[in-house]
């Protein structure tokens, strides 16, 4: 919002683009408090099924879809690349390092994609999947930290994998319930679960450090307060 825009991605398939400078309206801006109607400045068209995430590489704005692809847009709401290989509902995204992409489906895949940058973008396929990582379950949460892709799957387990390589590097089990949020706060991982559990886990060697009980249902939610 830094750049007064705003981009939304949604179930109808599309994604706006929101111009967003100016006063407040509706709190006391030029309409006098009046709630105004804002009209998307452009619309991205293209994917035929909802879109589950968006994230910018290369200066690009990349896309994933429950049409299992992913697409590469321009700023100016111009689609440059469609990206094939998913086999199913692409559920997450994200950007690695500004040069990769890590994306998990419903196909119990994770794939790892390396992006061209725009000077040596040569034709529609430049952005290309350089490993295909099985997954043990599908894929309920994605979290990319430092140089790792942490995959939380319906085993209820959380493996971390190299992002570069795609190589296993942890396991980490524990909960009894689908693990919904991970956060990392002073270097350590800790998870929420529907099993109304929070651990504290090691990264280096996979195990909980900490059990935190006190929810009476299921914990949909993390939030890390370092200081």
């Amino acid at each position: 919002t830094e750049s007064g825009a705003l981009l939304t991605a949604s179930a109808d398939n599309t994604v706006c683009l929101w111009e967003v400078d100016g006063a407040l309206s509706g709190d006391g801006g030029p309409n006098g408090g009046r709630q105004s109607t804002i009209k998307p400045a452009l619309t991205f068209k293209g994917h035929t099924d909802t879109i589950t995430a968006m994230v910018f590489c290369r200066q690009d704005l990349f896309t994933s879809s429950a049409d299992k692809t992913l697409r590469r847009w321009t700023l100016g709401g111009k689609c440059i690349e469609e990206i094939k290989g998913h086999e199913n509902w692409v559920l997450a995204l994200h950007s690695y390092d500004d040069k990769m992409l890590v994306s998990t489906s419903r196909d119990q895949t994770m794939r790892l994609w390396t992006v061209a940058s725009r000077k040596k973008f040569g034709g529609r396929k430049n952005t290309k999947c350089h490993k295909v990582v099985e997954l043990p379950g599908l894929p309920h949460f994605l979290k990319v930290y430092r140089t790792a892709a942490y995959v939380a799957t319906s085993d209820n387990n959380i493996t971390s994998y190299e992002i570069k390589t795609g190589k296993k590097l942890q396991v980490f089990e524990g909960h009894t319930g689908k693990v919904r949020s991970l956060v990392f706060v002073n270097y350590a991982m800790w998870s929420a679960s529907a099993d109304r559990a929070i651990r504290k886990w090691n990264t280096t060697n996979g195990k909980c450090c900490s059990l935190y009980a006190g929810h009476s249902k299921a914990v949909n939610s993390l939030q890390g307060l370092s200081g």
